[in-house]
C-alpha cells in the first residue's frame, strides 16, 4: 500500500503553488462560458463577464458531462482555457471508485465507513456481514448506486439477501450505516460543505466557510419498521414535496452547543474533524492520481467546486459520505449571494474571502 502521507508530502514541495489567472486587465473583463444558471445570475464580479460561446470563453465552468467529440467541436485549446474539472475525478465522485480509493490508499480509512462494492466485492460483503452476525455487531447497511445522487434508489436493510438482490437495479456500494447518528433535537443531520480545489499539485483545498445542515423531518430510531421510512433516515427534503428545515450554520452552531453542553461537546472542534476527514480523501486523491492527471497535460488550467457531505456519529468521528461534481448551489446562492464571486476569487485570482484553507 501507498504511504500516503509521506508521497503527499513530497508532492506538496515538489511543485509551484499556482499563479493567478493569465489575463491581462487591458483586454476587459475575463470571459466565461458556464451552462449553470446560478453561475449566469450570482458571478456578478466585473473582472468577470459571462459569454454565450464557448469559444472565446478563457473559463469553462461547465457542470454537465461533455464527450471529448463536444469540445472539438468548439475547437477548445486547453492549454489556454481554464475548465472546473480535474481530469480522473471520478475517483473522488462515484462512490464505488471513492471506496476503493480509500481502501487500496490510506492506511487510516476512519474518514469513510467500510463500505464494499456489491459488482466486484459481493463475497466479501457476504462474508463480513455473516461474520458481523456470528459476533452479534450491529449489522444495519446503507445500500446506494455508485452514480446517482439525492438519495435515490439508496436502502437502509439489515437482511443480506435483500442487499444482494437490490445489485438487480444498478450497480451499488453497501455501506455501513451509522446507526448512533449525532442528532439535533432528536433528528437526524448531515452537513454538506462547499469544496474547492484550486490545485492539485500541490494540493491547495479550501472550504468556503457558509456550510449547510440538512436534517430529516422525524425523530431518529434504528427501529426497523422505520428503514423504509424516508423522512426518517434520509436527509435530502429539498426535491419533492417534502418540508424542508432552513437553518444558517451560525444560528445551527448555537443551538447545537446550546445541546451538546452537558456532554462537552462543541460544533467547532467536529467542524474540525470534518475538515480533516474531507482533507484525508483529497489527499488520497493526489496520491493515487495527481502523477496520472499531469501526464494528461494542463493540469495547472484545472480548477473544481465540489458538494461533500458528512456525518458525525456519537463517538464524534466525522465520516464522508459522498463527494458530488457540479453540486446544487441553490442554498449557496440564497445565504451567499456574493458566493459565486468569492468561489472566481479564490480560484483564479487566490483570494481567501469568507473560505477556509484546509490543506
Amino acid at each position: 500500500m501507498i504511504d500516503a502521507d509521506a508521497v503527499h508530502e513530497h508532492l506538496q514541495t515538489e511543485y509551484p503553488s499556482p499563479s493567478a489567472i493569465e489575463w491581462d486587465s487591458f483586454q476587459g473583463p475575463i470571459p466565461v462560458y458556464a451552462d449553470y444558471n446560478l453561475v449566469q445570475e450570482y458571478l456578478t464580479d466585473k473582472r468577470f463577464k459571462i459569454v454565450d460561446d464557448p469559444k472565446v470563453a478563457k473559463i469553462l465552468w461547465l457542470c454537465e458531462d461533455y464527450e471529448q467529440r463536444r469540445f472539438q467541436e468548439w475547437g477548445i485549446d486547453f492549454s489556454s482555457v481554464y475548465v472546473s474539472y480535474f481530469k480522473k475525478e471520478g475517483a473522488l465522485v462515484i462512490k464505488n471508485a471513492i471506496a476503493n480509493m480509500i481502501n487500496t490508499t490510506l492506511k487510516d480509512k476512519s474518514c469513510m465507513q467500510l463500505t464494499f462494492d456489491l459488482e466486484s466485492a459481493l463475497p466479501q460483503f457476504i462474508g463480513c456481514f455473516q461474520d458481523r452476525e456470528k459476533k452479534g455487531l450491529e449489522n444495519t447497511w446503507i445500500v446506494k448506486p455508485t452514480a446517482m445522487a439525492r438519495s435515490m434508489d439508496t436502502w437502509v436493510c439489515n437482511n443480506a439477501e435483500q442487499i444482494s438482490r437490490l445489485v438487480e437495479t444498478g450497480p451499488k456500494v453497501a455501506q455501513k450505516y451509522i446507526e448512533r447518528p449525532i442528532t439535533f433535537k432528536g433528528r437526524k443531520i448531515d452537513l454538506r460543505y462547499v469544496v474547492l480545489m484550486k490545485s492539485l499539485l500541490p494540493l491547495q483545498l479550501y472550504v468556503a466557510n457558509e456550510f449547510y445542515i440538512r436534517f430529516s423531518n422525524n425523530q431518529f430510531t434504528m427501529s426497523e419498521s422505520t428503514f423504509q421510512e424516508y423522512d426518517t433516515h434520509f436527509t435530502v427534503m429539498n426535491y419533492g414535496d417534502k418540508d424542508m428545515t432552513n437553518m444558517r450554520c451560525e444560528q445551527f452552531m448555537e443551538a447545537f452547543n446550546e445541546e451538546y453542553e452537558p456532554r462537552g461537546i462543541r460544533f467547532q472542534d467536529l467542524n474540525q474533524k470534518a475538515f480533516k476527514a474531507i482533507a484525508d480523501v483529497f489527499k488520497a486523491f493526489q496520491t493515487r492520481y495527481g502523477k496520472d492527471v499531469e501526464k494528461m497535460g494542463n493540469i495547472d488550467r484545472s480548477r473544481a467546486c465540489y458538494g461533500v457531505d458528512v456525518m458525525i456519529d456519537q463517538d464524534c468521528n466525522a465520516k464522508l459520505l459522498e463527494v458530488t461534481f457540479a453540486p446544487d448551489m441553490g442554498r449557496f446562492c440564497k445565504f451567499q449571494p456574493n458566493g459565486y464571486n468569492e468561489v472566481f476569487g479564490n480560484l483564479f485570482f487566490n483570494e481567501e474571502n469568507n473560505v477556509t484553507r484546509i490543506v
